[in-house]
């Protein structure tokens, strides 16, 4: 099974990650940020991660659990769709 499905929204979209945290959160499911880039650690000064960065800002990682049901998951899509509906 997928650990932390995650959903990556095409720039074309202009959804943002705060927009589908605030879609998820207001039809009370639990969605979670994407990681942000390891070059934002200290050690990693120099390191240039437009791509990581740009991929972090439009995506987030869904729920993931193992008693999901097919209506949960059903839930989840609805609101993929009801963001990319705009």
């Amino acid at each position: 099974g997928a650990w932390m499905p995650t959903v990556v929204f095409s720039e074309q979209t202009g959804i943002t990650q705060a927009q589908a945290i605030a879609a998820f959160q207001a039809a009370d499911i639990d969605a979670r940020v994407f990681f942000s880039p390891l070059s934002d650690l200290d050690f990693f000064d120099s390191a240039q991660t437009r791509h990581a960065h740009d991929i972090a800002r439009r995506a987030i990682n869904l729920p993931s659990y193992h008693d999901m049901t097919k209506g949960d998951i059903d839930q989840v899509c609805e609101v993929i769709k009801a963001l990319l509906d705009g």
